[in-house]
């Protein structure tokens, strides 16, 4: 798993931006994490996927490890290629608006450039059920 950095601040309840630049440091204990961010340990900013599925070196680029906040049910569900999954979002989305998300995901390399293609083809996403293999 990638090592996330852990900070001690607190977010605003409301508008989720940090309460004071002084609190942004980074938690040195465990006792004392607060939140589980995006950022990315130094050792651990060597190597992502780029949009077309390709390896690139992140050099001095900032990469993300992403963090979301979902404010609805979700269930990640191992498929039956080991070490891959499916995600299930339970909210509904506009056509319009997941044609826009599944390429925002290709984009970043959060999922294959052919399976947004495909989805958009099709027009749904589609994944083989936890019990059927390839």
């Amino acid at each position: 798993m990638i090592r996330r950095k852990f900070r001690n601040a607190e977010l605003d309840e409301y508008d989720e931006t940090l309460t004071s630049k002084q609190e942004q440091k980074e938690a040195e204990y465990v006792d004392d994490v607060v939140l589980i961010t995006s950022e990315v340990d130094e050792d651990e900013k060597l190597l992502y996927f780029t949009s077309d599925g390709r390896v690139r070196l992140a050099g001095d680029e900032m990469v993300h490890a992403p963090v979301l906040d979902l404010d609805f049910p979700a269930a990640l569900v191992p498929s039956s290629t080991p070490g891959h999954y499916h995600l299930y979002l339970d909210t509904l989305v506009p056509h319009d608006k997941y044609v826009a998300l599944l390429n925002a995901l290709a984009e970043a390399g959060v999922i294959q450039r052919g399976y947004a293609n495909a989805s958009q083809a099709r027009g749904y996403s589609a994944v083989r059920a936890p019990w059927v293999e390839k």
